[in-house]
């Protein structure tokens, strides 16, 4: 009988919740001047937030003092676990959207000593950091004053480098190929590529920059990405179609041996 009185009162306050009408939620529409404005807020309120814990004038100016022009081999002593260190430190860039961090300099050097500090020029710097298995992670920093961005010595994107290679080697890549065919010439492929979106691969190389972006493919269970373009920059200056810009000049002496 309780069994029967439950019932009875479940298909009661279905038949009412039922037969209610839906809440009427109005959709907010923003003006594409209104979510430039809201997204240039939130990056300026992240910039004020760090620049007050961790970018001092004083602290950023005393690490880039450190830059030289020693070899890389005789300045680096620390090495850190591959996976660990690039899970951590990398910034896997998307198709569209800018590779933007909002951390400065003095940020990198408090959680990983900056022991080799190169500066490209007078609002162009990079640090280098070794891992386990030989591969040099390069985080690129930019001191330039923009209209929204007034940190000093921001991060600006990162290219790890596992081996020596020249273009060359990939003039067999080409639209349509899987992800492993790339990562079988590099293999940071591999280690750094978010194959479950549509991504790009920056391959800084003796004689340029290489960039492969990818499409993610939901239907081939096997292959997950593929290459959609090709592109590779001589002045080591590249752009993603729509998207970014990696400046990875280095100096002469840093290319990994």
């Amino acid at each position: 009988m309780k069994k029967l009185c439950l019932l009875l009162s479940l298909i009661c306050a279905i038949s009412i919740f039922s037969s209610c009408s839906p809440i009427d939620v109005p959709d907010i529409e923003y003006s594409e001047e209104e979510l430039k404005a809201m997204e240039l807020e939130a990056i300026k309120n992240q910039d004020d937030l760090f620049d007050e814990y961790y970018s001092n004038e004083g602290k950023v100016d005393e690490i880039i003092s450190r830059a030289n022009n020693e070899p890389y081999q005789q300045l680096i002593t620390r090495t850190y676990p591959e996976k660990e260190f690039i899970d951590k430190n990398f910034i896997r860039p998307l198709i569209g959207f800018e590779s933007w961090m909002g951390s400065s300099i003095a940020t990198v050097d408090r959680n990983y000593p900056a022991e080799c500090i190169r500066r490209v020029d007078d609002d162009w710097a990079y640090t280098i950091h070794k891992t386990n298995k030989g591969g040099l992670l390069y985080r690129f920093y930019t001191d330039k004053e923009e209209e929204y961005r007034t940190m000093r010595w921001r991060f600006s994107h990162s290219v790890y480098v596992r081996k020596k290679l020249k273009h060359s080697r990939f003039k067999s890549i080409k639209p349509g190929d899987s992800w492993r065919k790339v990562n079988r010439i590099d293999p940071i492929v591999n280690i750094h590529l978010n194959k479950l979106v549509d991504t790009v691969s920056v391959h800084l190389l003796q004689d340029g920059v290489l960039l492969i972006e990818y499409v993610y493919d939901q239907y081939n269970k096997k292959h997950h990405s593929r290459v959609v373009y090709v592109d590779f920059f001589p002045d080591f200056i590249a752009t993603v179609r729509d998207g970014p810009t990696f400046d990875c000049r280095i100096l002469p002496q840093d290319f990994i041996a």
